[in-house]
């Protein structure tokens, strides 16, 4: 079952910067005054990473500036590549293993107010990955 979040037009901005080892970071910054963003994307990655573990869920994430986000289970191993099919198009797929989304979640739930959380700090992404995806709450 595939899952849609439009965030176009969410109290959220994008920041895209280089990256030493993942060649692109994409920071999220959600805004303080709209924590339940983050609740609802939290919600649908339940859905991804805990209730449909095996039967093929898939989130799809609807960025402002035409990127889009696709988080999927993946057997064994984690990756998060970027695709860049069109001038002005951003495609990332967020293909992690059970473990590490239980744990993006986990974490995602813990976020406060003023702090940020890196993927790759919550397990190893395998050596093709060129995305590094950053959340920040406030």
């Amino acid at each position: 079952m595939a899952t849609y979040l439009d965030w176009k037009n969410q109290n959220l901005s994008l920041e895209i910067v280089p990256h030493k080892r993942f060649k692109t970071q994409l920071t999220i910054k959600i805004k303080a005054e709209a924590p339940e963003i983050l609740d609802t994307f939290c919600d649908a990655l339940k859905g991804v990473y805990l209730e449909l573990e095996g039967d093929g869920g898939e989130l799809r994430l609807e960025l402002p500036h035409r990127w889009d986000l696709f988080w999927k289970l993946r057997e064994s191993g984690s990756r998060a590549l970027l695709a860049h099919p069109e001038s002005e198009q951003w495609v990332g797929t967020l293909a992690l293993d059970g473990d590490f989304g239980r744990r993006l979640l986990s974490a995602l739930k813990n976020l406060r107010n003023g702090e940020s959380l890196k993927l790759s700090t919550l397990g190893s992404l395998e050596y093709m990955s060129n995305l590094e995806i950053e959340f920040c709450l406030g």
